[in-house]
C-alpha cells in the first residue's frame, strides 16, 4: 500500500487508528488520492468561537489536480494540557498552568484521514435559501453566505476531482 496521508511534522502524533480511518485510507488508495496534512497554528478559528485549537493546512491531491483548504482540529485533540474538574476534563493551550494538578493530554494528535474527509462536502448544498433552510441561519447572515459560498467551492472541488460512484464511496464512509 503506498502512503497516502503526509504530516509535515511528526509530533503531535496522528490519530489513532480505527476502521473509520482504514476505510478512509483505503478510499484514498482506491482513488489513487493523497492528503498532505501541515500544522498552521493554534488559534480561534470559528467567527463564535472563543476556544482555541490546531489549525492545518490540508491539500488533498489527486493526478495533477489538488485543492487546498483549512482544517480546525478539534479541542480535545488540540490541548497540550488538561485539568480535571469534577465538571469534566478543562483543556490548556499555551503553557502548563502552574498552581494546578495537571497532565499531558493523551488525546492530542493530528487529524487523520477519516476526521478530515469526513468534514468535507460531498453533497450539492443546493440554493442559499435551502442551505439557510437547513441549518437554521438567516439569510440575511454574512457568515451564513460566506459558509455557504466555502461548501459550495468545496463540494465542486471535489465534484471535479472524484466520478460521482467515488464520492458515493466516500459518503458510505460516514
Amino acid at each position: 500500500m503506498t502512503t497516502r496521508v503526509t504530516y509535515a511534522t511528526k509530533t503531535p502524533r496522528p490519530e489513532k487508528r480505527s476502521d473509520y480511518e482504514d476505510a478512509a485510507l483505503a478510499w484514498l488508495e482506491d482513488t489513487n488520492s493523497t492528503l498532505h496534512i501541515a500544522f498552521e497554528s493554534t488559534r480561534v478559528y470559528f467567527p463564535d468561537d472563543d476556544t482555541t485549537r490546531d489549525v492545518y493546512n490540508v491539500t488533498l491531491s489527486r493526478g495533477k489536480r489538488s485543492y487546498s483548504f483549512t482544517f480546525a482540529n478539534s479541542v480535545a485533540n488540540s490541548a497540550r494540557w488538561r485539568i480535571k474538574r469534577k465538571s469534566g476534563w478543562k483543556y490548556a493551550f499555551t503553557k502548563q498552568p502552574w498552581m494546578q494538578r495537571t497532565d499531558t493530554n493523551p488525546e492530542r494528535s493530528q487529524p487523520g484521514a477519516y476526521s478530515i474527509l469526513a468534514c468535507m462536502e460531498k453533497h450539492n448544498p443546493g440554493s442559499f435559501a435551502t442551505f439557510c433552510e437547513d441549518f437554521g441561519w438567516s439569510q440575511d447572515s454574512k457568515n451564513a453566505e460566506t459558509q455557504y459560498r466555502a461548501c459550495v467551492d468545496q463540494y465542486l472541488a471535489l465534484d471535479d476531482m472524484y466520478a460521482h460512484g467515488e464520492l458515493d464511496q466516500l459518503r458510505e464512509i460516514q
